[in-house]
């Protein structure tokens, strides 16, 4: 996360500079805020932005992404060389799921954009809104794992365990239930045991259209 005072010079001007004839192009954009508990207690809240984009020029010209909130001059700029990368379908998605404020503060709510460039310059724009409820005071989930079953104790019945990979990247998220869970009958088979290096719950309260997730346990602590 940065703030500095050339915030407008920086990235008011984006929105008013002119697109050549062929701009990088938005297609589809996912965001969503959710609380992550943190090791020693508390939870912080991290926003996940995703975007589908095309480029005549071909997807390996796309060139970095700056996801902005103006009211509070507040930003992130992701490149090639660190953000997420997936595959859906023929869809490539591309973005963050883990941007936090670096005091640990609650994400601004509000209008956001995400400004798309390619290597030439060139850029496309597109506004979201971040409306999630205050996460103060939200429960969080707790998972423990003994042996091949997962206990889980959660505030909502709505749960789904994710098997992550040593940089804690998603391998496989599944429906799960609050108590035991035998994580081979989830994953379908005993090869989360090598690919996954932790396993973690996320929590979701439908009323409020809010995500909890708890701390990652070790597979092999």
């Amino acid at each position: 996360m940065r703030k500095s005072a050339a915030f407008a010079a920086a990235f008011v001007g984006l929105a008013a500079l002119a697109c050549s004839a062929k701009p990088p192009e938005i297609v589809g954009l996912r965001a969503r805020v959710e609380l992550h508990a943190l090791e020693k207690g508390g939870a912080v809240e991290r926003l996940s932005v995703f975007v589908t984009a095309g480029d005549e020029d071909g997807r390996d010209d796309l060139d970095r992404m700056h996801v902005i909130h103006d009211a509070s001059e507040r930003y992130w700029t992701l490149t090639r060389d660190d953000w997420i990368l997936r595959e859906e379908g023929s869809d490539i998605w591309i973005g963050a799921n883990d941007l936090a404020l670096e005091d640990g503060g609650s994400i601004p709510r509000g209008r956001w954009r995400v400004v798309l460039l390619d290597s030439g310059g060139e850029r496309a724009v597109r506004d979201f809104t971040v409306a999630a409820p205050p996460s103060q005071g939200y429960p969080v989930p707790t998972a423990k794992l003994s042996g091949g079953m997962l206990v889980v104790d959660s505030a909502w019945p709505q749960v789904s365990v994710a098997f992550l990979d040593g940089t804690d990247a998603l391998v496989r998220l599944v429906s799960g239930k609050t108590g035991e869970n035998d994580l081979d009958a989830l994953y379908g088979s005993r090869e989360w045991r090598e690919r996954a290096a932790s396993v973690a719950v996320r929590a979701f309260d439908p009323q409020r259209d809010f995500g909890v997730w708890s701390w990652p346990v070790k597979t092999n602590p």
